[in-house]
């Protein structure tokens, strides 16, 4: 492949996982009223984490699903079908106004008129420099972009990191007595005093450590502060808020990723509360919402990747509190609904982002030309046939099917074809008739502009070409001896 088809599927690529990502979360969002207290807040929480998983696993390239038929394309189809790159535009208006893409041979040169090639000649010159500005722009703005948030969000964590540990005291007695009965012998993260912190957190991805902020607690609170905080390092929270962070800083642009961050943040804080007061009674869960409001900061934190905290923000706490009172075992009827939906979710991901298998998943399929003993072609204007035309050489008949080699079907509605001949009146007919091998059966293909080159194949599906039908008409007029109306190289 070429650097700039290199760039090109790249940046796709990058579309196809921001989009599908994006679907999912929205699906999420929709469903979010519905689910809300029907289903554990620790299943809600795990939803969102397919969401991270289709912004970070690029499913078009690692899974395939069989080609179809159906009305609903994959993200991936849709991308592929309309989306060209600036690049990619270039080469198509190249072959637009001279009849050639940007590679050619010598023979192609040897076979210009000199009008023709001091036109060619011009145009390459006129588009050369927007091709080079074109093809570093398409690799430099995703990557410059990730770099810029992806640094910003590490610099605001460094520097909240430095302060909290430079403010760090040791633990008391009294709070390490109570977590070392918490923690029951094993390993668990350093516990820590601090004089900055003005909520308590979970704070490292490799060392870490839990600060206490220096302040009076009672024996419930500080058990149940020690325990928010536990519950979110064993069930490794802060490894999940990386993730969230580079989903956004390599979907920099898309105001959805960052939204679904804020929800995944707000999600874990649900379940670790839904986690903790599982076997408490209603007084004790009135105990550990005063606690909650007891240590909430009284302004918003830093939002670090390498840190969770019990609770940010007063003005947050209205859904959590309500959660709490309104928190109930639930039946193995929601489990299994929770397990299903983020099953579910999962395959939608999957189903949304994943490409089709093999190259002719969605390509016009033309039998080889040896299978065809001959070939027919006619044009309509107006509904009005010019002439038919029979050819039976093998090498005619081989280079149209070359130049209709690679139409892809159009994806939805627009794929179906429901007329024996198109609507529009001006086509151009080509009938292949196989031969025995392909039990005698005869193609019919209609070709016709709607903006672009298409090919309706009646009851089958309507595909875009990927090239001009140029020489094709040109074979037909030149062998009825006519002018070529359809010629625009002139």
């Amino acid at each position: 492949m070429r650097d700039w088809e290199i760039a090109s599927e790249a940046v796709r690529i990058l579309l196809i996982m921001s989009l599908s990502g994006s679907a999912v979360a929205l699906l999420l969002f929709i469903l979010k009223p519905i689910i809300r207290n029907k289903l554990p807040k620790s299943a809600q929480y795990y939803l969102w984490l397919v969401v991270i998983a289709v912004y970070l696993v690029p499913f078009s390239c690692v899974v395939k699903v069989p080609a179809n038929n159906i009305m609903i394309p994959s993200i991936s189809e849709i991308v592929h079908e309309n989306v060209v790159t600036g690049y990619e535009y270039q080469e198509q208006e190249m072959l637009r106004r001279t009849g050639h893409s940007g590679q050619l041979s010598r023979e192609d040169f040897a076979q210009m008129s000199s009008e023709e090639l001091k036109r060619t000649v011009d145009v390459f010159a006129e588009t050369d420099k927007t091709r080079i500005i074109l093809n570093w722009l398409l690799f430099s703005i995703p990557i410059i972009g990730f770099i810029n948030v992806f640094i910003g969000i590490l610099a605001e964590n460094g520097r909240f990191v430095r302060k909290i540990k430079m403010s760090n005291t040791s633990a008391e007695a009294r709070d390490i007595e109570v977590y070392k009965a918490l923690c029951k012998g094993s390993g668990a993260p350093r516990l820590y005093r601090n004089t900055s912190a003005s909520t308590p957190l979970l704070i490292g991805l490799y060392r870490p450590m839990i600060v206490l902020p220096d302040r009076e607690y009672t024996d419930a609170q500080l058990r149940y502060v020690l325990l928010h905080e536990l519950i979110h390092y064993h069930r490794k929270d802060i490894v999940i808020k990386c993730l969230s962070a580079i989903a956004c800083a390599v979907h920099w642009y898309n105001p959805i990723a960052w939204i679904v961050r804020r929800e995944i943040d707000r999600a874990c804080e649900l379940a670790t509360d839904a986690e903790l007061i599982g076997d408490l009674d209603n007084d004790s869960k009135q105990i550990y919402g005063d606690t909650l409001i007891y240590v909430a900061a009284d302004s918003k934190m830093p939002k670090t990747i390498f840190s969770t905290t019990m609770c940010e923000e007063k003005k947050a706490l209205k859904d959590r509190l309500g959660a709490i009172m309104k928190s109930k075992k639930h039946t193995r009827l929601a489990i299994i609904l929770s397990v299903a939906l983020t099953v579910l979710s999962g395959c939608a991901a999957i189903a949304l982002g994943a490409g089709s298998s093999g190259e002719n998943s969605n390509r016009l399929i033309l039998p080889e030309a040896e299978n065809v003993h001959s070939m027919t072609m006619n044009q309509f204007i107006e509904h009005t046939p010019v002439g038919e035309l029979e050819i039976t050489d093998s090498a005619i008949i081989q280079s149209v099917l070359n130049e209709l080699d690679g139409a892809k079907k159009r994806w939805g509605l627009e794929s179906m074809s429901i007329n024996d001949y198109p609507t529009s009146g001006d086509y151009f007919l080509v009938r292949l008739h196989q031969n025995e091998e392909m039990r005698g059966e005869m193609r019919t293909l209609c070709l016709y502009n709607d903006g672009a080159d298409y090919i309706d194949e009646p009851y089958i599906g309507i595909y875009r070409a990927n090239r001009r039908f140029d020489d094709i008409y040109a074979v037909y007029h030149s062998y009825l001896n006519q002018d070529n109306p359809y010629d625009t190289k002139t």
